[in-house]
């Protein structure tokens, strides 16, 4: 657990850091009265994907915790840092680039390198956010930035994340942490991108409370006293672009300097990544939790591990050729090296298997017509475990209306079939064993999207039919569905201001062809109200409440000793409005600060609450955040 030395320690460092240790004097433009900050990411490894920082808004500073970022609501453990599964079936983890299933539970906590963000910046930029609640809970969130440039081509960027909590129950203690490193070297025709990251999580399983109807909570007990597990996932990244163009004389200011224009660029990538997860328990008999014992019941440590080294090849068009030709293109193949690992000597031998895989991927995007366009998108996979794994489809978009008026249209088709996860079809440990050999899971996916920027209106309509459905059953072993499953979803999401009250509503209806195999809430509501005052331009306050509900459904459960959710038909969860107060206040430019109230109807509607079967969720939690953008 994070003490208050620690916490101390870390802010002297940060502090330290910000002002001095980074005050270096290449930086070309520190007398620069004006920054110019420009961030991105990289996705794909490749395609720069530009997005914009704003380090002035207050709007939906109170929702802090990385899930409640991505999904309306979630089924969670309880506290921060544990592993939670959205209960919109559309906005799960994607089972074809997820090769290493033990991390969908933490996806929105692991930093990779599709998912870091890299700067190019004028002055040297620098961001420190603490959230923190009472010492009882001990829940914990310190998330730092640094980025400078070098020089006017080459930017570095520091980001160190940490989250921690006590949690309120027993045995649920969580510590993630996280620290990457960046950087970017864009000149004339070289483009280059560098990442690392490190991400280890410490996690206590108590594998959820015995009679959580018991009044006192405090006489509750868990099934697990001695459970733990260990995350652990890192990342090297080396990504290079040479563009291939004339070179063109512009002026700027009183300057005449040559730029190239790029018409194509050939792309390569190294990218090392290693994933592994060690489930550890002692005197695991307890209590009946484990139906199985392959080992022994002293001592359970099971473990694995996936490796991959990839190198990975591009072929793209360039700005100045969409123009001249109004078509896009990328191509780009893939050789990998892939080490499965699971150890499991105390039952047979290790089971370690490696594979060489190549795939194949490409776009073909036309540009003829003045506002819209089409996408042809594939992928496949040549050798290697996934040998004859493929995603195709076409996507069309098309913006309509005056420019100060512009809103847009997207229609998206897709089909996949792919063999199941690896671990899987194979699987070892003391408490759980299989040996599956499932069918291809294949399925065909629809969306539409609309989107009104003037009027802050969003739809998005999707609809999937899935053959051969892979899913977790009641004993948590995997199970197929050898019949088709349909599932259809429509999200509305729409903010309306009247004067200084502001409203922000999201709204899913969704439905499941059969709810024994995927059970979902059918209506989830989100939404936020508040009121905005201003003071002399100096302090801007936002005080209102968030509201998180979804109709009775089946509750999931989940077992730590596999790591995933899965469904028994059990208990009903739902129909429970989530309630929180908070208060946003912006301090002159660059000082952000919120006092929020987490489940302040705790107690109000139902004495407990489980969203996942045996698991309560936490009563109510005054948080406290402050966010510091740093002048350098």
């Amino acid at each position: 657990m994070i003490k208050k030395y620690t916490i101390i320690k870390y802010l002297a460092l940060i502090i330290f850091i910000s002002f001095y240790g980074f005050s270096i004097k290449a930086q070309h433009f520190n007398d620069s009265t004006t920054n110019i900050l420009k961030s991105w990411k990289l996705p794909d490894l490749f395609e720069v994907e530009h997005y914009t920082i704003d380090d002035s808004t207050l709007e939906n500073f109170q929702i802090y915790k990385p899930y409640e970022k991505e999904y309306i609501t979630t089924s969670q453990l309880g506290n921060i840092g544990a592993a939670y599964i959205s209960n919109h079936f559309f906005s799960r983890p994607d089972d074809f680039i997820t090769n290493f299933n033990f991390n969908k539970g933490y996806a929105d906590y692991i930093y990779s390198p599709s998912n870091l963000t890299f700067y190019n910046t004028r002055k040297p930029y620098t961001t420190l956010f603490y959230a923190g609640s009472s010492k009882i809970q001990d829940e914990q969130s310190l998330d730092f930035t640094h980025s400078q440039n070098i020089n006017p081509n080459f930017n570095v960027t520091l980001n160190y994340n940490m989250i921690s909590s006590k949690g309120q129950y027993l045995n649920q203690a969580n510590k993630l942490s996280t620290i990457s490193l960046t950087s970017n070297y864009i000149k004339k025709r070289i483009t280059i991108h560098s990442a690392f990251n490190y991400n280890k999580f410490k996690l206590e399983n108590n594998g959820g409370l015995i009679d959580t109807g018991k009044i006192d909570i405090n006489s509750l007990s868990a099934y697990l006293t001695n459970a733990n597990t260990t995350i652990n996932n890192t990342d090297f990244l080396v990504s290079t672009k040479y563009s291939f163009g004339k070179f063109e004389k512009i002026r700027l200011k009183d300057t005449s300097i040559n730029v190239v224009m790029p018409m194509v660029s050939l792309n390569y990538a190294l990218h090392l990544s290693r994933k592994y997860r060690v489930y550890k328990d002692v005197e695991s008999f307890e209590k009946g939790y484990y139906q199985n014992f392959y080992y022994g019941k002293d001592i359970t440590y099971d473990s694995i591990a996936l490796y991959n080294l990839a190198n990975v090849f591009r072929f793209s068009s360039e700005t100045n050729f969409e123009k001249k030709y109004k078509f896009a293109f990328n191509a780009t193949f893939s050789n990998s090296f892939i080490h499965y690992y699971n150890f499991n000597d105390y039952i047979t031998l290790n089971n370690e298997n490696n594979f060489i895989e190549n795939k194949v991927s490409g776009e073909i995007t036309s540009l003829m017509l003045k506002r819209s366009k089409i996408k042809l998108f594939g992928t496949y996979y040549i050798t290697g475990y996934r040998a004859n794994d493929i995603r195709t489809g076409i996507e069309y978009k098309k913006n309509f209306g005056k420019k100060y008026n512009r809103k847009s249209l997207i229609m998206k088709v897709k089909y996949t079939s792919q063999k199941p996860n690896y671990f899987v079809q194979t699987f070892y440990s003391n408490h759980f064993r299989w040996e599956n050999d499932f069918e291809n899971m294949s399925s065909l996916d629809g969306s539409l999207i609309f989107n009104y920027p003037k009027l802050q209106f969003n739809l998005i309509a999707n609809y999937a039919n899935i053959q051969n459905y892979i899913y977790f059953g009641a004993i948590a072993a995997p199970l197929q569905y050898d019949k088709q499953l349909h599932i259809y979803s429509v999200q509305a999401s729409k903010k309306i201001k009247l004067g200084k009250l502001h409203f922000f509503n999201k709204v899913v209806w969704q439905k499941s062809s059969n709810d024994a195999i995927v059970n979902l809430p059918e209506i989830i509501i989100f939404n936020s109200t508040f009121i905005e005052l201003n003071y002399k331009h100096n302090l801007k306050l936002f005080i209102g409440i968030d509201i998180n509900y979804t109709t009775e459904y089946n509750a999931i459960s989940y077992n730590p000793a596999v790591g995933q959710f899965y469904f028994e038909n059990a208990d009903l969860t739902g129909k429970y409005p989530f309630g929180s107060v908070f208060v946003n206040a912006k301090i002159k430019k660059n000082v952000f600060i919120f006092a929020k109230l987490e489940h302040a109807n705790s107690g109000a509607f139902l004495e407990k609450y489980t969203p996942v079967n045996n698991y309560l969720i936490n009563m109510r939690m005054f948080i406290l955040g402050v966010k510091w953008n740093f002048n350098n």
